[in-house]
């Protein structure tokens, strides 16, 4: 499929750092590493709003941050102008709770940013995901975004170094 433009979370670039004593921490880290590194070895373009890379610069790790100035060297990261009016205005309008609409909000930048480009999101946030995927049985245009869920029961990594072939279990 070649070079896919990918929308990664700063779940992702915060849990590469992570090294503690705590087994979930470093198999998390592990993941996330293997996650950046596969995009970079397979000449992926990661995907970058204003307000995600602001995120990224908060939350990075060491290695993310390295990650990314390595990538933007390459010409490997595409910056998208994006407007949340639409799918805020899908969010308000939802059934969910105001703390769960919050959540979406705040999320919100990385459904625009994917729409833009491949339509990919790569995350370790399970309940923006979770959410996402309800609200996408009212917004249609959410359906046509494959979220990798990163975690130890899905190997984001061996997805991307197979060519991030569409899964029909990552489709929102």
């Amino acid at each position: 499929m070649g070079n896919r433009k990918i929308v990664v979370d700063t779940s992702v670039a915060r849990a590469a750092g992570k090294l503690s004593k705590d087994r979930k921490d470093i198999n998390a880290s592990k993941s996330a590493r293997e996650i950046l590194n596969a995009i970079r070895t397979k000449n992926h373009t990661a995907v970058f709003c204003e307000e995600l890379s602001k995120e990224w610069d908060i939350h990075q790790s060491n290695f993310s941050r390295i990650w990314r100035v390595d990538m933007i060297s390459r010409k490997r990261i595409d910056f998208v102008k994006i407007n949340l009016i639409g799918i805020n205005n899908s969010i308000n309008l939802s059934d969910a709770s105001p703390s769960e609409k919050t959540a979406m909000r705040k999320d919100a930048m990385l459904l625009q940013s994917a729409l833009q480009k491949d339509r990919i999101i790569i995350s370790f946030d399970f309940k923006a995901r979770k959410l996402f995927k309800i609200l996408s049985k009212t917004e249609s245009s959410l359906n046509k975004i494959q979220w990798c869920p990163a975690s130890a029961t899905c190997n984001c990594a061996d997805w991307i170094e197979s060519g991030v072939k569409y899964q029909k279990g990552f489709f929102l």
